[in-house]
Parts: structure tokens; sequence; C-alpha cells
């Protein structure tokens, strides 16, 4: 079997294997009583928040340390490398928490959230514990496709915090599908040219 093939099949296995991951997590959130959802990931490094209104994360590119603001709006604030350490008291690391929301096994709202646990993510109806970092962004990215606006930017938005998630290949895809709504495609491509600059935090 020649070398290409074998790429060639790994890709193909790897992709069915995302996908059924998806799947997984999708089929547990299907099966959810109405109401509110909560999933559960490792966020990747750098990744911070209040656990109510923000998400931040500290890139070493200009600008530095850039704030999703989740309360009410999808702002994207960049406020300087500097940003991070003037806001240590409230950006606190912590793991990835979604909260959805489920009307008739149909996921019509979602808020991420980072941080320490607060009102926004504690006493959720449904709590379906800690999942991994791959599926979840594996299964937020699927989701972000078939969602409306809002709540689309949000699923990307979470799965680009998710920790050891490799979402370039799916990012592209979405970007260059007229079928999504072109306002998440757009993030989708603003999400490629964060992939490039967290790459080049690795090599500096």
């Amino acid at each position: 079997m020649s070398r290409m093939v074998r790429v060639s099949i790994c890709v193909l296995l790897g992709g069915a294997a995302s996908a059924a991951s998806a799947q997984n997590v999708g089929a547990r959130v299907a099966a959810a009583r109405d109401g509110s959802v909560l999933l559960t990931f490792a966020a990747r490094a750098g990744v911070c928040g209040d656990g109510k209104s923000y998400i931040g994360e500290m890139l070493s590119a200009p600008d530095g340390f850039t704030m999703y603001s989740v309360d009410g709006g999808y702002d994207v604030i960049n406020i300087g490398s500097g940003g991070r350490g003037n806001m240590s008291g409230t950006c606190v690391p912590g793991p990835v928490r979604v909260v959805l929301t489920v009307e008739n096994r149909k996921v019509t709202a979602v808020r991420p959230y980072v941080g320490p646990v607060t009102s926004k993510t504690s006493g959720v109806g449904t709590d379906l514990g800690a999942v991994a970092a791959a599926e979840a962004a594996d299964y937020l990215l699927a989701l972000s496709t078939k969602s409306d606006e809002r709540a689309g930017r949000y699923a990307m938005l979470a799965a680009a915090m998710a920790d050891s998630a490799r979402l370039e290949p799916k990012l592209a895809a979405i970007a260059r599908d007229r079928d999504v709504l072109t306002a998440v495609r757009e993030r989708a491509l603003h999400w490629l040219a964060v992939a490039g600059e967290r790459d080049d935090d690795k090599q500096v």
C-alpha cells in the first residue's frame, strides 16, 4: 500500500471518528429533557473568563488580550497586551461551560462561559458532566452550521476555546459552505485567523 493511500485512509478514518464523536455528544443533548443542558470541557491555555459576562484569551500578537462579551451580545474587544494583568482579579482560568437551551430535541440557544461557577451555570436542568474537549468542539462546530446567527456564533466561540482541538479543516469547510449563514461563515474566517496567531505563538 502506498504512503499516499495510507494517509488518505487515516484522514478518512479520522474524519469518521470525529463525526461519530460529535454525534455521540449530540445524541446526549437531544436525549435531555427540554430546558437547559450543560456541557463542560477543558479550555486551551491562555483562556480565562469571569463565568458570567466575558471570555478572554491572551495571545502574543499586537492586540494581546482579546475579550469576547457573552452577556447579551457578541462584542470583540482588543485591550492590549497588558489587559490580562489589569483584569487578573476577574479573568480566571477554568473549564469551558456551555449552557444549551433545548426545545423539542433541538438546541435553540447557546451560551458559553469560562472561569468560576456562577449563577449562569449552577443549577442547570441537565448536567452532562465533563466531555472530551475535541468531541465537544466537533459537536459545537456542527451545531453552528444549523443554528441561527447568535447561537451559531456562540457555538463557534465555545468550540474555539476547546483544548487540543484541531479546528482549521472544519472552519475552512464552514467558511466555504454557502448553505451556512453569512455571519457564521464570517466567524469561521475570524477563527481561522486566530488559529494562525496561535500557531505563531507556538513558534515564538
